[in-house]
């Protein structure tokens, strides 16, 4: 059984995205990265979403990024072993999407903390 480490929801106009990886204090590693550049393009894309809130789920909201699993991938250290690793080399950017670097978002943002 796995579990999604973003989870999207939308209530009303509201986009709620959770970061569910409380066992790393939801730290960003390459699935986490890809998976909420991802979520953040589906909020800028829907009309019906005016705001966003992010949140993360156990004790901590996120401890930022994983560095033993990032470093090592874009650096070239480490091959990809998974489809995260590879979509991650194949898009670079997606780790300063998915912290709204370098991501056009008109709605505002509300971190949850």
């Amino acid at each position: 059984m796995t579990t999604d480490v973003v989870i999207l929801e939308q209530i009303g106009h509201i986009a709620l995205l959770t970061l569910n990886r409380p066992s790393a204090r939801n730290a960003v590693n390459p699935e986490v990265a890809v998976r909420l550049a991802e979520a953040w393009r589906r909020v800028r894309d829907d009309d019906e979403i005016r705001v966003a809130v992010i949140t993360g789920t156990g004790p901590a909201f996120c401890s930022g990024m994983d560095l033993g699993a990032m470093i090592p991938l874009v650096t070239g250290t480490r091959k990809p072993e998974d489809e995260w690793d590879a979509a991650l080399v194949a898009d670079p950017a997606a780790s300063l999407k998915a912290i709204l670097r370098d991501f056009d978002t008109t709605k505002p943002v509300i971190a949850a903390i």
